[in-house]
């Protein structure tokens, strides 16, 4: 028996889920990961379709759900997907927040593989 150093047990489970995504992401789709979108408007438009218990960092809510917007018989801000839940993207609207546009939020989400 070779002794060695021992095995990170986390380490392992953590490159193995990474790699079960990385493969799978887009299995039924062939080639790449599946395609990441944004979305970025004013406080007021993301409120339309805030998520309330989700609250709300940077003047902006952290989760949107177009789905309770369409259910209310309202259409969604343009751009953003149908019955859909999207996060803040915290970077994105810190960047423009900080260039000149303090009342931006954006959002980020990722398409389902076809």
């Amino acid at each position: 028996m070779q002794r060695g150093r021992p095995i990170n047990v986390s380490r392992v489970l953590i490159a193995a889920a990474v790699a079960g995504l990385i493969a799978g992401a887009c299995a039924s789709g062939g080639a790449g990961r599946c395609p990441q979108r944004q979305w970025c408007g004013s406080a007021a438009e993301a409120g339309t379709v805030a998520e309330p218990m989700a609250g709300d960092t940077f003047t902006c809510p952290i989760d949107l759900n177009t789905g309770v917007t369409i259910e209310a018989g309202h259409a969604p801000p343009a751009g953003l997907p149908k019955d859909t839940r999207v996060t803040l993207d915290e970077h994105a609207t810190h960047r423009k927040q900080n260039n000149g546009e303090p009342d931006t939020c954006c959002y980020a989400w990722t398409e389902p593989c076809k």
